[in-house]
């Protein structure tokens, strides 16, 4: 069966389709993204209210007063705590708190939710699976960024070092978080501090936040990776600081 209206298509698949290589789009990221636009051409995805764009990725608004966590953060847990013990926590909320649950299994990676909500995750789960709150957290983090990283920061392997990422923190941070104004400092050719105002002044984000560091630096090719949380919001301090400090693999 053919359909016109996506003529405009055609050209993109049979180039893909040609029985000369040189012809073809030189990789399979690079030929998604022809066609991907092609068809966003034919039918420009709806903006959602209150909502903006970056990098075909949405967004929520800056305005809004709600803070806002990324759902690959709530998806994120099973990768955490494995299948059975994530089963386990689902179950044992289902009953009081059905929305967290929820969240946990029908969210979608993209979707934003209230941080609220993963606060209130970070309180009541841990005596559910025999975690201490702030290992839990961490925990999250790290399966958090492991499940997302290439897709939000897809930099190259050979380029890709922790000085560079934790440079691009502000953006990197967007991704999973409405909240919080974000900058770093390097110190040293092993060390940079990042600083953050704005944040809920939740110690387990702060928890969170740590492994989320902490994570980055690994995937970036960082050895021995140690993040000091010297300053915090939620110790009436007037910024969050976290010192990030590794060695340089072999």
């Amino acid at each position: 069966m053919f359909h016109d209206e996506l003529e405009p298509a055609d050209h993109i698949l049979l180039r893909a389709l040609n029985r000369d290589p040189s012809q073809r789009p030189a990789t399979a990221g690079a030929f998604a993204r022809e066609l991907r636009g092609a068809l966003l051409a034919l039918a420009p995805l709806p903006k959602p209210d209150g909502a903006r764009w970056v990098a075909n990725t949405v967004m929520p608004s800056r305005g809004t007063a709600v803070p806002k966590t990324r759902g690959v953060v709530f998806r994120s847990v099973t990768r955490a705590l494995g299948v059975r013990e994530a089963e386990r926590l689902r179950d044992a909320l289902g009953g009081e708190h059905a929305d967290l649950s929820h969240a946990l299994t029908d969210t979608a990676p993209l979707a934003w939710l209230p941080t609220d909500l993963f606060i209130q995750l970070l309180t009541v789960a841990p005596p559910h699976v025999h975690r201490d709150g702030s290992r839990l957290a961490r925990d999250i983090a790290r399966a958090t960024v492991r499940a997302s990283f290439r897709r939000f920061f897809p930099a190259s392997s050979a380029t890709l070092v922790p000085e560079r990422t934790l440079s691009a923190i502000r953006n990197v941070w967007s991704r999973y978080q409405s909240w919080g104004t974000v900058s770093s400092m390097p110190i040293h050719a092993s060390e940079t501090v990042v600083r953050m105002t704005g944040t809920p002044r939740n110690p387990d984000l702060c928890m969170w936040t740590s492994g989320l560091l902490e994570q980055l630096v690994v995937l970036s090719g960082g050895r021995s990776v140690a993040v000091d949380h010297e300053a915090c919001e939620a110790r009436d301090d007037d910024a969050c600081l976290f010192r990030v400090m590794w060695g340089r693999g072999e």
